[in-house]
């Protein structure tokens, strides 16, 4: 069969059901990053569009006000998803480790690449995120 061609064996149901498991938590973890993630490019771009209103305005005396306005749309959106961005944090906490692990246990083969390969990749995602909302604040702060 085309499984022993590339030296891997039948899949049993067990492993059918671990892999439906494993898929629909990377699912999950993945939507919860995209959705932060677009919450967090909305509030640079609110950032950006504040920005934008001052320098077209010329008007001192609204600026205040307009950015008292946009603090705290970004206060409430920043609460809206704080603790999502908590549990992304902890759960990158724990997946680097477990990569290591899943790289120490399957070697070096161009096999486990392949294996290891969609944890790495939601990792970055989480990291994309991370630093997504790390620019807000940073925008914020000049």
């Amino acid at each position: 069969s085309a499984f022993h061609d590339v030296g891997l064996s039948v899949p049993s149901f067990g492993s059918a059901i671990h892999c439906l498991c494993l898929s629909m938590q990377s699912g999950v973890i993945l939507c919860l990053t995209f959705s932060i993630g677009y919450v967090c490019r909305t509030l640079t771009l609110v950032v950006d569009l504040f920005c934008c209103d001052v320098l077209d305005t010329f008007q001192l005396t609204e600026v205040p006000h307009a950015w008292n306005v946009t603090q705290a749309v970004l206060r409430k959106a920043s609460t809206s998803i704080e603790l999502c961005l908590v549990t992304l944090c902890v759960t990158l906490a724990f997946a680097i480790p477990l990569l290591l692990v899943d790289v120490q246990a399957f070697g070096g083969k161009m096999r486990t690449v392949l294996i290891l390969l969609p944890g790495f990749i939601i990792t970055c995602g989480v990291f994309y995120v991370l630093l997504l909302a790390a620019l807000v604040s940073e925008k914020c702060a000049r």
